[in-house]
């Protein structure tokens, strides 16, 4: 996932979505919208945008189709879309930039993003990382406002999945720099020494670390909030996609 040189010729979400003419759309933010195939912008040395958070350009049938390309936007093309429900895809795919996903890692200023620099974090809570996290909380209050006042929603009909794609990263040796290697449903189970993990990984299951997925629905949730004590992954984000729009 992190090699920008990665692409896959394969099944994807998009053909299945288009398939059964089920309308989508990707908005990724600091994405430059003349060139959606780039994979890192405005440099490698300062990647504030990076392909590797954009799964639908890794994929060969998607890249190399104009059409399909068009359905990839800049963030800032959302609210426009999100203004008309005839404008509105029925599946959206959001992504902030690296210094709003709690990634960091950029250290010169961007003009017109008020949120570079981001440097990467030494530890849990230094500075840096207090920013990255207030980062990212200013970007999910920004993108959950930004739907729940579109027509779509005020429809009843939508629902909002937030996720982490993985734990922290704090430099702990011992999991190969993870926080923690905690997962479930079928996460890998590595021998101690794995030389893509640690000298010291004492073996057993390699995850990506727990995170949190959050679900809004605005009609025919239950009340007051829910807790489900269920282990999931993003394999089961990609099931329930699938199972609500009765795709394979």
């Amino acid at each position: 996932r992190s090699n920008p040189a990665n692409r896959f010729d394969h099944v994807n979400l998009v053909d299945e979505l288009e398939a059964r003419h089920i309308s989508w759309g990707a908005y990724m933010e600091a994405m430059p919208a003349n060139d959606p195939t780039t994979d890192f912008w405005p440099s490698s040395s300062n990647p504030l945008y990076a392909s590797k958070h954009n799964p639908f350009v890794l994929f060969d049938d998607i890249r190399n189709d104009p059409a399909r390309l068009a359905h990839i936007k800049p963030y800032t093309a959302l609210a426009t879309d999100l203004a008309k429900s005839h404008t509105t895809p029925d599946f959206v795919y959001i992504v902030p930039d690296q210094c709003n996903d709690m990634h960091g890692g950029v250290y010169s200023a961007v003009a017109g993003h008020p949120e570079t620099p981001c440097p990467y974090n030494d530890t849990n809570d230094d500075p840096a990382d207090v920013q990255l996290k207030k980062n990212a909380d200013a970007f999910v209050k920004g993108a959950v406002q930004t739907i729940t006042s579109s027509p779509s929603w005020k429809q009843g009909q939508d629902a909002i999945f937030i996720v982490s794609d993985e734990g922290d990263y704090t430099n702990n040796a011992v999991n190969g720099g993870w926080d923690s290697p905690a997962g479930c449903c079928d996460s890998p189970v590595l021998p101690a020494d794995d030389p893509d993990i640690s000298a010291t990984w004492p073996g057993g299951v390699y995850g990506g670390g727990l995170v949190p997925a959050v679900v809004i629905v605005n009609r025919g949730g239950k009340t007051g909030g829910y807790v489900s004590q269920t282990p999931y992954n993003h394999y089961s984000l990609l099931a329930t996609v699938e199972t609500v729009w009765h795709l394979p």
